[in-house]
This record gives structure tokens, C-alpha cells and sequence, in this order.
């Protein structure tokens, strides 16, 4: 015997938060935790559940979460795009600033279109039971 159950998702998040480093005077990093925009998150849950014999029975389960930002601008991005510069607005004098910090790609803070950091698109799980079957005397 086998069951099965598929689920489908959809999540709208309005001002889901990332976290920002900051490095202060004393020479230590500490970080604070701001609202980036937007994003969204596609998913697809399958549970199955299988009847081998009486026994054993073995439960398996499987996600897929496709996370993706629509909208936001984070700090630590533009460290990305544009080899590790800091960005300074007062010492730019340009709105490319790839002559203020001779770098050839165009950086920048956006992170449209980007998945979520600390997140697995494809989950998997699965087990064996086995439960004796009690004797008599």
C-alpha cells in the first residue's frame, strides 16, 4: 500500500530581513538586522508513504523552495559586485563609479533576482520502521 500527498506553495514576503555588517571604531565588526524589499517563494511539497509488507513501512519526503528576490538593495552586494570596495558616497564623483574605483564591471546593490543566503532549494528525507510483531506464549 501507498499513500501519497502533493502540496503546492506560494509566499509573498514584503520586508524580509538580512542581516548587514558594519565595522566600527574599535576595530569590531558587529552587524544589524534591516527590512530589504521584496521577494517571493515558488514550492512543491511531495510526501509518500509505502507499505512494503507488514512489515517494515518507510515514509519519504521531498521539497523544492525556489526563493527568489524582486526587489532590494543590500550593502554587502555591492562589496560583492565590485571586488570588495567599500562604498563611500562622499568620496564618489560619479554615479558609475568604476573610475572612482578603477574597477571594469559595474557594481552595484541590488539584489533582484537573487536567492535567499542560508537557504536549500531541494530537501529530501526519508526512513525505515520497523515494529516486531509480538509472539504469543
Amino acid at each position: 500500500m501507498c499513500t501519497q500527498t502533493v502540496s503546492m506553495f506560494y509566499n509573498d514576503v514584503s520586508d524580509i530581513q538580512l542581516t548587514t555588517p558594519l565595522n566600527i571604531l574599535s576595530g569590531r565588526v558587529k552587524s544589524v538586522v534591516t527590512n530589504q524589499g521584496e521577494s517571493e517563494v515558488f514550492g512543491l511539497e511531495v510526501d509518500n508513504s509505502a507499505q512494503f509488507t507488514d512489515n517494515p513501512s518507510g515514509p519519504f519526503n521531498y521539497v523544492l523552495a525556489d526563493t527568489k528576490f524582486t526587489q532590494g538593495r543590500d550593502d554587502f552586494q555591492w562589496a560583492l559586485t565590485s571586488g570588495g570596495e567599500v562604498l563611500i558616497p562622499s568620496t564618489t564623483t560619479s554615479s558609475d563609479l568604476r573610475d572612482d574605483l578603477g574597477i571594469s564591471t559595474p557594481a552595484n546593490c541590488s539584489i533582484d533576482g537573487n536567492a535567499f543566503s542560508l537557504s536549500s532549494k531541494h530537501q529530501a528525507s526519508a526512513f525505515l520502521e520497523y515494529i516486531p510483531l509480538s509472539q504469543s506464549n
